[in-house]
């Protein structure tokens, strides 16, 4: 008689122990989740702190491929984390540049700088889009 109530209990513990498992597993993507998306919207702070007002914009351009890898092959597409004129002039105004820093599940932080007519930056700005309310 012992045997047959103590068969219940094993159960209803191990079917505790799984939901506990599952609930600290769910947690933990989520705070790695919400490092990854506040790691990308302070390197997209630290972008934009770095470009000077005034200054041109190749430069900053040249560091930023460099950074994340990106060479660009003649004939080739643009990257798809920079965007400006002439580049995908449908994203980006033609007096601009934006500068994407992804994080996670479609999080993505922002520097968008904008240009005078002469490529010399006048204003920039970091942001970040979620557009997923987690």
């Amino acid at each position: 008689m012992n045997e047959t109530r103590q068969k219940p209990i094993k159960i209803v513990h191990t079917f505790a122990k799984v939901i506990v498992v599952i609930v600290l597993l769910l947690g933990c993507i989520r705070s790695y989740g919400e490092y990854l998306n506040w790691a990308a919207a302070k390197d997209a702070q630290a972008f934009c702190g770095e470009i000077e007002i005034g200054s041109d914009i190749t430069l900053s351009i040249a560091n930023f491929q460099k950074e994340i890898g990106f060479v660009k092959i003649e004939g080739g597409k643009s990257s798809i984390r920079h965007f400006g004129f002439p580049n995908l002039p449908e994203l980006a105004p033609k007096d601009g540049h934006t500068f994407k820093f992804p994080g996670f599940l479609m999080v993505d932080a922002y520097c968008e700088v904008s240009l005078d007519q002469n490529g010399k930056v006048i204003s920039k700005r970091s942001s970040v889009y979620k557009p997923l309310k987690i």
